[in-house]
């Protein structure tokens, strides 16, 4: 009787154990090293992620305005994952029509179980004109270009970009495996969350961050820890090259 005791013990543990592997995030492979040098070369080569069609001189800004929803949803897109401004970065406008207007839903549809974007995530809207913050990962060989946008009132009023290797994108991972999550089937249109598309894990989450917050010893209203270390991750742990709007 106790050695079938200790076996299904054996056996409990196991499967524990297994259980809890599938649920951490996979790292990235250590044998991947990341090349900064050919990847910055790379994405600085002016064919990288344009459409000569829309980005060339003669395209004129009365013809970027009569262009339909769908081609102007596609060419907004292209802007978020472009590192540098496009021809049209500093054309949209949230007076003329069909003007793209940032959506979390539609962002999820667009970049869950997208080749080669390995993270995709959107925080808003907030109280600064119904802005968004907009982050694109994709991997190149091995290395990780992460794309940073403001979408500010329907315009983008800033645009950077980092190049993260392997380690540094674990270290991301080990902060989202830690936030507190929403149900996906709720809505709040008016609450500011952020939405998370996770290629590498195959899933797909929502954190709501008006709702996360706890009172400090002033008795004001303060993110709580998890949520505070990805903001402090993503605005003092990554180095941004800023590229838009050029100063």
């Amino acid at each position: 009787m106790k050695n079938i005791f200790l076996i299904v013990l054996i056996a409990m543990l196991n499967f524990i154990t297994e259980d809890a592997v599938d649920i951490r995030p996979r790292p990235a492979s250590p044998e991947c090293i990341c090349d900064t040098v050919k990847t910055l070369s790379l994405i600085s080569d002016p064919g990288f992620h344009k459409l000569p069609v829309y980005y060339d001189t003669s395209f004129t800004i009365q013809q970027f305005y009569l262009l339909d929803s769908a081609t102007k949803s596609m060419l907004w897109y292209r802007d978020i994952e472009n590192p540098f401004p496009s021809g049209i970065t500093g054309l949209w406008n949230d007076y003329y029509p069909n003007n793209y207007h940032a959506s979390h839903q539609d962002f999820i549809n667009r970049y869950y179980g997208e080749k080669n974007i390995e993270l995709a995530f959107q925080f808003g809207p907030n109280m600064d004109l119904w802005a968004y913050h907009i982050f694109v990962v994709r991997k190149i060989d091995c290395c990780f270009l992460l794309t940073r946008s403001y979408f500010r009132h329907a315009r983008f009023t800033y645009k950077a970009y980092s190049i993260l290797d392997g380690s540094k994108m674990d270290s991301l991972y080990v902060i989202l495996q830690k936030l507190p999550l929403t149900a996906l089937d709720k809505t709040d249109e008016f609450a500011y969350e952020g939405f998370f598309a996770d290629n590498r894990n195959h899933k797909v989450f929502r954190v709501n961050f008006a709702m996360q917050t706890i009172k400090d010893s002033s008795g004001n209203s303060v993110s709580r820890k998890e949520i505070s270390d990805l903001y402090d991750f993503i605005d003092k742990k990554i180095h941004w090259t800023v590229t838009y709007p050029n100063e």
